[in-house]
């Protein structure tokens, strides 16, 4: 509230306005003596102030009692402290610009008691101003001060929260129009104000300058402080740091420590300072102003300050001290405003954490951070809140998420207004580039990143950018572009330098000083925390996964293999534990993608080291270590916390449906914080025994360029001749592209899994021509194979010859096949089964034409087995059918997949009741609460579909079959492809008809012989003989883990290092 007493009505007649003055002066000694001894006052027409008081600290009240004889106004004016009426007054005009001296007019025809409170709740003194005016406001300034009213009520958020807003009257016509000198100042402080919550940075700075020049014009010099400090602020914001220090003071001179505004211009000096790089007089600021604010009493602006000191902590490199100083703020805040300063606080926790290693706890402190911001209307937080998201995705490796987040983040920015936090996103997004495999396409995001953080005296940005420019640079096979970029770097903090060191020497690798590079691997950083004075675990947890894989590579290269592996194990073993403790299904997924890229590199050495195999049994290190490995990557065993995905998966689908990502990437922010309780502890395992019960199996693994294959026998694990990646990958691929498409050459299909075949041959030569039934490991590369297209001993394909079950690892036992009824559950019907209008989101999933005969075909397949029809248009009916232990089921609805996604394989669910939209349904709830139903049919399309993962940091995506089989179910049944819907008519019996024929036989139960006969079916059909139609089906079944029998786990490689990552 702010009020300019000295000219309450410019048109009042300059007699009646000096007898105002002189009776207030008359009655103000009277006013303040009752002021000071109690918290109450009393204004009538005799005695109408101007009187000055004292607010009480809470939770008192200074109460105004007021007599007007008649039609009245009462002034109240804050004089350096925020405060408000109480009880609220919807009848007063609220003018809170500049804050902490806003300005209310009460209007008032009867007496009325009014109550005064602070804002905030502090010691510091705090004052008021109250002036009773015995006659009603003219007109046409009571219109004026309405129209100022009307715009500045939509100052309730923070940066940005008006953004394309438009103001309710013209804010131009306001300035033109003001009545006098203090009211045009004022009016040139609301158009500032206002642009500033639009975002408009660079046009609020000029726009708070003037205003401070109206204010000094006027002799206002406390409000002319507040609009200096707003323009220091949003130049700071606009990256223009060396108008800051103009306008906040020359170095020499003292800062103004006696008033709130003055010790705020001086934190606006101290950002600059930081943004330049000058960290020691950054540091020197910084614990000046948070010893003013203390003094001053403010401790909101005292935990802002101490936040600000632990970012610089941090920049150093002293992250625990930080992460001390930030919390100890954190604890102390408090108060309805403290929102968007406990949201720095957090933001500032999650920065850290990140610098630990923590990703849990980055995810967690995001989360809060987003809400208070939310709470807040702090827009341009949210934003920078999103694009550490987005940095956290893609060092998970989920880069389709993490593009989702930092699009979101930058529509939050503009490069005029906001260049700083704009060239941070596009840093990010040169990142994502390099991740995806195309570096090239991220030099001129760099090249303009650079040039913002060059304009803006930004160091920090500009070292950043700089040390990815190398990157690319030697990822582009260019190490005189990397040493060049390199040495334009200044004053690097101990991070940057840490990346500096490990670049510069990967930079020299190749000017013959590949020794240089080794040597610096091979003194164990991670282990020690610091070599040559360098603190390695400065790097983010991403960078030093990096370093630990380049440290193996050098101490491989040296023949120190052994030691290479301890150190990548260690390392792998300390993100599991992690992923372990999480209880939480999604960031258990995500966390397992670093596992594997530090898994990559322990392949690639293996393979190397046996470049034509070995026999089965023939060594038991080699043996031993891959044992190790796979059981890092086993998945946890279900815990039914009360995790709901289900708002997560509404914004998928909400997504997958063409609406805007952005929701979607707060839910999935909220769904990875959650605290779910961790899953209890699984038995121990024997995972050898386990692969030896199911013998033969086939192994394909990915290294960084070439593959495992091998065979694990009733003797051990035998290993072939390792293939070449970059020769098998890229025909993987075109093999799978070739099946699933309806036109393909059928001579070019053969010809290319032939070639296939023949590189996977010494795997393929060991199985039996006696045996019809091949067991692969569905583990990594293996899931990108395209077994059933591959040639047989007799050159047919195998999907006609043999029994293939690709087998997941599972904590699960063995579920009997004992369900009396199968349960056919029917979604996406809406043209067809349901009848009437669909939504415009649902048309975008066809009707599935022929889903309503297949109960007929079902129940003619299967006499003896009683076929329950129910539409699916629940998530909780689908959990609690897979629950039933035993259970069969069979679903005919639509899949949808998005590619890289963390959970973006799922189903199509019917619409909710009273809604029209269909559901989308991802395997999140059923890996958190466990299945037990021994037989599920998904009759819909990509559910088995999984990336071929490659060496690069990419995410685990796990299909929405497989992650059935991880939670329990024992067979699977499920598509790679889209497929064509009316084939069901000819294989779905035909599947069904196998199983009864088992069972008539006595035969037992075999879903993957089942399957062989449904391919046969398609396949002698003229309409379906294509691969497309009968390669797309695969099955899925569990490899169930045995118990250990001794309480000792497998030997670990001596000299294990225990060192987390």
């Amino acid at each position: 509230m702010s009020r300019p007493l000295s000219e309450p009505c410019s048109r009042r007649p300059a007699r009646q306005l000096r007898e105002f003055r002189a009776a207030a002066r008359a009655f103000a000694w009277l006013a303040l003596l009752i002021a000071a001894q109690a918290n109450s006052a009393a204004l009538d027409c005799a005695s109408p102030g101007p009187i000055s008081l004292s607010v009480p600290a809470a939770p008192g009240v200074l109460e105004v009692e007021l007599r007007p004889s008649g039609a009245a106004v009462l002034w109240i004016e804050e004089q350096g402290h925020d405060l408000r009426l109480q009880p609220a007054a919807p009848d007063a005009l609220l003018l809170q610009v500049p804050p902490r001296f806003g300005l209310s007019l009460l209007p008032l025809d009867a007496p009325r008691r009014v109550g005064i409170i602070r804002v905030l709740d502090n010691a510091a003194n705090a004052r008021v101003s109250l002036g009773l005016e015995c006659a009603p406001l003219p007109v046409d300034l009571e219109a004026w001060l309405g129209r100022a009213d009307a715009i500045a009520r939509h100052f309730g958020g923070g940066l940005g929260s008006l953004r394309g807003v438009e103001p309710p009257f013209a804010l131009a016509e306001l300035i033109q129009t003001a009545p006098a000198p203090r009211w045009r100042a004022f009016a040139l402080h609301l158009r500032a104000q206002w642009l500033l919550l639009s975002g408009l940075s660079a046009e609020s700075a000029p726009a708070f300058v003037e205003a401070a020049r109206a204010w000094d014009a006027v002799g206002a010099a406390p409000k002319a402080a507040a609009a200096r400090v707003a323009a220091a602020e949003n130049l700071r914001l606009a990256g223009d740091s060396a108008a800051v220090l103009s306008l906040s003071r020359s170095a020499p001179t003292a800062p103004e420590a006696g008033h709130y505004f003055g010790v705020r211009l001086e934190a606006a000096r101290c950002g600059a300072l930081f943004d330049r790089g000058e960290l020691d007089p950054a540091a020197a600021c910084h614990a000046w102003v948070l010893a003013a604010y203390k003094a001053l009493d403010e401790p909101l602006e005292a935990a802002n300050a101490a936040i600000n000191g632990a970012d610089l902590q941090r920049r150093l490199g002293r992250h625990v001290e930080a992460r001390a100083v930030v919390l100890q703020a954190l604890a102390s805040l408090q108060g309805p405003q403290s929102d968007a300063v406990r949201g720095r606080a957090e933001h500032s926790l999650a920065e850290t954490a990140a610098q630990l290693g923590d990703l849990p706890g980055v995810l967690k402190h995001l989360n809060a951070a987003q809400t208070a911001f939310d709470a807040a209307g702090e827009v341009r937080w949210q934003g920078h809140v999103l694009r550490r998201l987005a940095a956290t995705l893609l060092e998970l490796g989920n880069l389709a998420d993490a593009q989702l987040a930092l699009e979101a983040s930058q529509a939050l920015f503009d490069p005029v207004h906001a260049p700083l936090p704009y060239a941070s996103g596009q840093l990010l997004q040169a990142r994502l580039l390099r991740a995806r495999g195309v570096p090239t396409e991220s030099l001129p995001l760099l090249t303009a990143s650079l040039a913002t953080a060059r304009s803006g005296t930004q160091r920090e940005l500009q070292n950043l950018v700089l040390l990815e420019l190398a990157s690319t640079r030697l990822e582009l096979a260019d190490p005189g572009g990397a040493r060049a970029a390199l040495s334009e770097l200044q004053d690097p903090s101990p991070r940057e330098r840490a990346r500096l060191e490990l670049l510069r020497a990967l930079a020299e690798k190749d000017a013959a000083q590949s020794a240089k590079l080794e040597g610096l691997l091979q003194r164990s950083p991670l282990a020690s925390g610091a070599a040559d004075g360098i603190d390695w675990t400065a790097l983010s947890l991403s960078e030093r996964i990096d370093l630990q894989r380049e440290q193996a590579r050098a101490l491989a290269a040296s023949g120190r293999v052994n030691e290479a592996q301890d150190g990548l194990l260690a390392s792998a073993r300390s993100l599991d534990a992690q992923r372990q403790r999480s209880g939480n299904a999604l960031l258990a997924q995500a966390l397992e993608g670093l596992v594997r890229r530090l898994r990559f590199t322990a392949f690639e050495l293996l393979a190397t080291a046996h470049p034509q195999g070995f026999e089965a049994g023939a060594n038991a290190d080699a043996e031993r270590l891959l044992l190790q490995w796979l059981a890092l990557g086993l998945p946890l065993a279900a815990a039914d916390s009360g995790a709901d995905w289900s708002a997560l998966d509404a914004q998928i689908g909400r997504h997958l449906l063409g609406h805007a990502p952005a929701a979607q990437s707060r839910a999935l922010l909220k769904a990875l914080a959650s605290d779910h309780e961790p899953a209890a502890p699984a038995r121990a395992i024997d995972l050898r025994a386990s692969l030896e019960a199911e013998a033969p199996l086939q192994l394909l693994l990915a290294g960084e360029r070439h593959a495992l294959l091998a065979t694990w026998t009733r003797q051990g694990l035998r290993m072939h001749r390792p293939p070449d990646l970059q020769t098998l990958q890229p025909r993987l691929g075109q093999l799978s592209a070739l099946a699933s498409s309806q036109g393909s050459s059928l001579q070019q299909l053969h010809d290319v899994a032939a070639e296939v075949a023949g590189r996977l041959q010494p795997a393929l030569s060991t199985l039996d021509p006696a045996e019809d039934g091949i067991g692969i490991l569905a583990d990594d590369l293996a899931l990108g194979v395209e077994w059933a297209l591959l040639p047989d001993h007799e050159g047919e394909p195998l999907g006609g010859s043999h029994r293939i079950r690709l087998r997941t690892l599972s904590h699960a036992g063995a579920t009997q096949a004992s369900a009396a009824a199968l349960q056919l559950l029917q979604a996406a019907q809406w043209q067809s089964a349901r009848g009437g209008a669909a939504s415009e989101d649902a048309t975008r999933l066809p009707a599935l034409q022929a889903a309503d005969a297949e109960a007929g075909l079902i129940r003619a397949a299967l006499p003896g087995r009683e076929v329950q029809v129910r539409a699916l248009a629940q998530r909780e009916m689908l959990l609690a059918a897979l629950g039933q232990s035993g259970a069969w089921l069979h679903v005919s609805a639509h899949g949808d997949l998005q590619p890289g996604r963390v959970a973006g394989s799922g189903l199509w669910l019917d619409p909710a009741e009273g809604q029209a939209a269909p559901q989308f349904m991802s395997a999140l709830d059923i890996r958190q609460h466990g299945a037990q139903a021994a037989h599920v049919v998904l009759n819909a399309c990509q559910l088995a579909a999984q990336q071929t993962p490659l060496s690069g940091p990419s995410g685990i995506q796990t299909s929405f079959a497989q992650s059935l089989v991880q939670a329990g179910v024992q067979h699977v049944v499920a598509a790679r492809w889209p497929v064509s819907d009316t084939a069901s008519h000819l294989w779905v019996p035909a599947y069904y008809r196998a199983l009864q024929a088992q069972q008539d036989s006595g035969r037992g139960f075999d879903p993957a012989e089942a399957l062989r006969e449904a391919r046969r079916a398609l396949q002698r059909s003229r309409a379906f003989r294509h691969p497309f139609h009968w390669a797309a089906w695969v099955h899925l079944q569990q490899l169930p883990l045995l118990p250990r029998s001794t309480a000792h786990a497998p030997e670990a490689p001596s000299g294990e290092r225990n060192a987390p990552p």
